[in-house]
């Protein structure tokens, strides 16, 4: 799936007003409430909801709103499975922000991008799960923070160099 060159979408993402980060915003915007209505909206079936899936379109993180049973259902269930993210419940219970999604959705298409297979419809699984490392994560929030510190001394009065 070949993209245009984005910047990096979790390096400054509510105070960019590009093209680029509005739209990973918006998508992600899109993805974090659909997760959060599952969430809120079944409060009291949290422990079934803890193993359930969902599958996100890249493009503009909406969904087919159907929970799976599991990854590979998923996947299955998909029309090209290479144009979604897979996300579980199970780290997620507490609700999910757009920035974090912005931060799947991005690393997905990366990952997808560099040849890796996310998602298998053949695997039992679904397909292999893959984490940012760490040098990934500390990168994003190392971007993030050097956009947002200036604001914020600006803000407090304290000058920016």
């Amino acid at each position: 799936m070949a993209r245009s060159k984005r910047v990096n979408a979790t390096h400054h993402i509510e105070l960019c007003a590009c093209s680029h980060c509005e739209a990973d915003f918006n998508a992600a915007k899109r993805m974090s409430d659909a997760l959060n209505t599952y969430i809120h909206g079944l409060r009291e079936h949290l422990f079934e909801l803890r193993d359930k899936w969902m599958a996100f379109r890249l493009s503009d993180g909406t969904s087919d709103g159907v929970l799976y049973d599991s990854k590979r259902d998923a996947v299955r269930h998909q029309d090209d499975e290479f144009r979604c993210a897979y996300i579980s419940f199970r780290n997620i219970l507490g609700g999910a922000s757009p920035q974090e999604c912005v931060r799947v959705l991005n690393f997905t298409r990366d990952a997808y991008d560099a040849g890796f297979r996310l998602a298998d419809p053949d695997d039992v699984h679904g397909g292999p799960d893959v984490a940012p490392t760490t040098a990934q994560m500390d990168a994003q929030q190392g971007a993030v923070i050097a956009v947002i510190k200036p604001e914020l001394m600006r803000l407090m009065g304290l000058g920016v160099n």
